[in-house]
């Protein structure tokens, strides 16, 4: 009796294993498409703003104070919304290949497959990632050969 209590202490829950790639590569990539998206937002927001104002340019200090102060808020503004969207589909596209490289282990396993199939897990997770990516981006059939036939090498 006394192992069943100390078995169900309020401290000692059981925990998830989680493998650390599951969580380690959709955070890293969401990182990465965040730096990336915040630079790339950042810059064409600060082009689009020059562009829709350039016919109305200020014309006194006070005025130039507020249309940089304006430019900075957008500028800011566009690049988080870019960050934002490019970070969320770079986590996207790693968790899709963390999924399909945890199903290729799962199956391989439950239909007793030999060890060596589990070693093809980054080929075929890469391969079907690419493919997909490159459906969903709508690339012409040559464009979609070279990425899902290139992308394992």
């Amino acid at each position: 009796m006394r192992d069943e209590d100390e078995e169900h202490s309020p401290g000692s829950e059981p925990k998830a294993k989680v493998p650390v790639d599951v969580w380690l590569i959709p955070t890293a990539s969401f990182s990465a498409g965040s730096i990336l998206g915040f630079s790339r937002g950042a810059r064409m927001s600060g082009l689009r703003f020059l562009a829709e104002n350039a016919h109305r340019l200020p014309t006194t200090v006070g005025g130039w104070y507020f249309y940089n102060k304006t430019k900075n808020y957008r500028v800011l503004l566009g690049g988080f919304k870019g960050g934002v969207r490019q970070g969320l589909r770079f986590g996207a596209i790693g968790g899709c290949w963390v999924g399909v490289e945890q199903a290729w282990l799962w199956a391989s396993k439950a239909l007793g497959a030999p060890k060596s199939t589990e070693l093809a897990k980054e080929l075929i997770a890469g391969t079907v990632t690419a493919g997909t990516v490159s459906a969903l981006c709508e690339c012409d059939m040559l464009s979609h050969e070279f990425t899902v036939l290139r992308n394992p090498i």
